[in-house]
């Protein structure tokens, strides 16, 4: 830590949540789990305009973000796993058990509602039981999307 403003001591005081092995990698996880963090996010937001407002396009448009999602998701949960292990030697920690179980998680979610309006295209249209219980599993999506966010901003930035 030669060029860090702040003596050893300091960094100390930070969990270690891994030892970091250089690499001349790209970083497509990053790329990757940006678009899915975004995509996560507008899913559940285009599904509460079109409840509120009932425009038509909306829904759509979520329907189409949904797929796109769908398109990412097992992209991005592969290279977030081809990351740790050649960054971090897929050392275990706590940090990466709760990423790893969140991913399993979100992605099952995602392809569980991707799956739902495939086919019950009109799940949200319907406004019965049923269609709030889809909205909340998008929300759900976006929440647990942020808490993945929450735990790789902790090992890029401990």
């Amino acid at each position: 830590m030669i060029n860090a403003p702040h003596v050893d001591e300091v960094f100390s005081r930070f969990p270690v949540v891994g030892e970091q092995k250089r690499t001349d990698q790209r970083h497509y996880h990053s790329m990757l789990v940006h678009f899915s963090i975004a995509f996560s996010v507008i899913v559940p937001a285009l599904a509460f305009v079109y409840l509120v407002t009932n425009t038509v396009s909306i829904e759509q448009s979520s329907y189409y973000v949904l797929l796109a999602l769908l398109a990412i998701t097992p992209f991005a949960g592969a290279s977030g796993f081809l990351s740790w292990k050649s960054t971090f030697e897929a050392r275990r920690s706590r940090i990466f058990d709760r990423k790893i179980m969140f991913t399993v998680a979100v992605t099952i979610v995602i392809i569980g509602c991707g799956i739902w309006r495939i086919l019950a295209p009109d799940i949200l249209v319907q406004k019965d039981f049923l269609s709030y219980v889809y909205f909340v599993l998008l929300v759900g999506v976006g929440m647990m999307t942020a808490v993945l966010g929450h735990y790789g901003g902790k090992i890029v930035y401990p």
